[in-house]
């Protein structure tokens, strides 16, 4: 039994609810529109929302490059500070985008990475070593911006869970099967994007734009489980 995204920190979760992952979502799973039963998802809002990067707060990557080689924000990420919380068993948790716009249609994927503390690592329930990844695969399309007023883009997005890709636990990978979200997205001259969950207008992740590819990354968050 492993922490759902959709719990707040410290409470321990049964198979549902990427990012449902984290309890609000876009509709229900987060970020989730809302089909019939929908199932987890990640990344999610508000209660299990990722705390998102501040003005201040840009995600760890150089300038924006060319838009083929825009940062890799899932590199240098911080770990190592979920040693203590509400359970022994936890991991520093994050969540990154990947976008590619062609005309109106959108594809790219979205991952959630989580880097386990020795007490993880010791389970076992866990059999992930010190990391592993939950990835969706997602296509969409553009469409009109919503609850975000200073957005200019928005994405109405499905997200299929990738469990040959995923190197988390079986169990959990399972459980994380897909979901629909509505992001809008700011993008500034200087090529730093901001996302926000369409529905509420609330902050997701910060990242870069350059051309028709857009990239997000969530601040660090302890997952319990």
């Amino acid at each position: 039994m492993y922490c759902s995204l959709n719990d707040p920190p410290g409470t321990c979760f049964m198979p549902l609810l990427l990012l449902t992952l984290l309890a609000c979502s876009e509709g229900e799973p987060t970020p989730a529109a809302a089909p019939p039963a929908a199932p987890t998802v990640a990344p999610a809002e508000p209660a299990a929302e990722p705390q998102i990067a501040t003005a201040s707060t840009t995600p760890a990557a150089a300038s924006p490059t060319p838009a083929a080689s825009l940062p890799d924000l899932s590199q240098g990420l911080p770990s190592g500070l979920c040693a203590n919380g509400p359970g022994k068993e936890g991991a520093d948790s994050h969540f990154v985008g990947t976008f590619t716009i062609n005309g109106q249609q959108v594809s790219g994927r979205e991952r959630w990475l989580l880097a386990a503390n020795p007490h993880l690592q010791a389970s076992k329930l866990w059999t992930s070593g010190a990391s592993c990844e939950v990835i969706w695969a997602i296509r969409g399309e553009v469409v009109p911006v919503g609850a975000c007023s200073s957005c200019d883009l928005g994405l109405r997005l499905t997200a299929t869970v990738d469990e040959g890709a995923s190197t988390c636990p079986e169990d959990m990978v399972k459980r994380e099967k897909g979901f629909e979200v509505l992001y809008d997205v700011r993008r500034d001259k200087d090529g730093v994007a901001w996302f926000h969950f369409g529905k509420t207008g609330k902050a997701l992740g910060q990242g870069y734009h350059q051309g028709d590819s857009l990239t997000y990354l969530t601040q660090h968050q302890c997952k319990w489980f």
